[in-house]
């Protein structure tokens, strides 16, 4: 095969980025990126280290037997109480983990803002990230390991709770702060088991999260249609991941946003359809180079979504539907079952969820919605934007929920 000129082009950057990167001593690109990225090669711990606040590891072991790291920062480098505040529970959505909560320093990002407010604060890490494991199945040789969607992660969340308010015996409901599709699955996981969740949590904060995608005119979601149909075609073939763990993807990623900060943050907008002055570029590298895999599974049900608007159980076709479920179509999300307090903490300047469909989902739980309100922010805004234009208000919120169920 004759490769183009522009192909040739990038084919050597790659080969001379991964030998440089993967180089015995510190090249001056390695050197270059870490100066660059500040945080973004640390992990959870490491920035924990790095700014004072303690930090712990604990398994959570799922009912159908995934083993999770639940993440836990109980308190501030200047906390003087000998006991955690009220916990507070942070969901990750899909191709990161509980890291991209604390991209943005300890004065910004969710995680450290949180707990510099006295929050106990406690992150989880998804069945698909590389902190889990399972008590039988290996990840390297069983596909049935990856046999997950949206729904069935609900378990992850569940257990997670449990494990929370078993450790901080203080308190006996828990604030959720779930981002983008983490959000996307705790609303799903509210509307199929609300006996669970109705006693244990106080207040569901959903950020920028889209439900339906019905209206969205994001490139993601428009272009979800074409992606469906690959995905389910790399499903039945029997491939499980999409960019596998340490793919030179990620290496790729943090070189480009290394060189051109400005053209990284430039990209996703154009993808988006989306600015913010308030970004800092290095913060989106950040957040880009904790790019993780997921399955293909769980982007398969996303993208359906996005396809057919319908918020519904996953889509095996007629055949496999008729097996799992009993119907041709797979059954809807019963939204309306939801029985918990929701916050709804949304954005007047992103596609990534429209103000149409986030309307919808207020009106399907009515009257649970007791905070709604829009920032001028992007999606990744959210993150590593001016967060303090939401998150005072994230506080003000959980501690009034936090006092009334105490």
């Amino acid at each position: 095969m004759k490769l183009t000129c522009a192909q040739t082009l990038v084919m050597g950057v790659v080969i001379i980025g991964c030998i440089l990167l993967t180089s015995a001593q510190q090249s001056p690109l390695t050197a270059l990126m870490d100066q660059s990225h500040g945080d973004g090669f640390l992990t959870l711990q490491e920035k924990c280290e790095k700014y004072g606040y303690p930090y712990e590891e604990h398994e959570v072991t799922t009912e159908d037997g995934y083993i999770l790291t639940l993440m836990r920062i109980p308190s501030s480098p200047t906390s003087q109480s000998s006991q955690p505040g009220s916990p507070v529970y942070l969901i990750h959505p899909i191709f990161v983990d509980a890291n991209q909560f604390a991209q943005g320093g300890p004065e910004d990002s969710p995680a450290f803002f949180l707990a510099n407010r006295g929050f106990d604060v406690w992150l989880n890490n998804f069945r698909w990230t590389s902190h889990t494991r399972h008590t039988s199945l290996d990840p390297r040789t069983d596909q049935e390991y990856w046999d997950f969607d949206l729904t069935t992660v609900r378990h992850d969340i569940m257990a997670d709770i449990t494990h929370i308010l078993s450790t901080n015996t203080n308190y006996d409901t828990v604030s959720t702060f779930a981002y983008s599709l983490g959000g996307t699955a705790l609303s799903f996981a509210l509307a199929i088991e609300p006996e669970f969740f109705e006693s244990r949590i106080n207040v569901a904060g959903l950020i920028v999260t889209p439900v339906s995608f019905a209206h969205s005119n994001s490139v993601l979601y428009t272009s979800a249609g074409y992606m469906n149909n690959v995905l389910e075609k790399m499903r039945q073939s029997g491939a499980t991941l999409l960019f596998p763990y340490q793919s030179p993807v990620t290496t790729m990623i943090g070189m480009f946003c290394t060189i051109m900060p400005n053209l990284c943050t430039a990209g996703l907008e154009l993808i988006s359809a989306e600015a913010d002055s308030s970004i800092d570029n290095r913060g989106v590298g950040n957040l880009l180079l904790q790019f993780l895999p997921t399955t293909v599974k769980i982007f398969e049900h996303f993208t359906q979504s996005a396809r057919t608007g319908r918020v519904s159980y996953f889509d095996y076709g007629t055949e496999g539907n008729l097996e799992h479920y009993g119907t041709e179509e797979a059954p809807l999300i019963p939204l309306e079952n939801t029985v918990n307090n929701v916050a709804i903490f949304d954005s007047d300047n992103t596609n990534s969820a429209s103000m149409e469909d986030t309307q919808w989902y207020i009106n399907e739980i009515d009257p649970c919605t007791v905070f709604f309100n829009t920032y001028h922010l992007s999606h990744f805004g959210f993150l590593v934007g001016d967060t303090q234009l939401y998150l005072n208000d994230v506080v003000d919120l959980y501690e009034t929920y936090q006092s009334q169920s105490s």
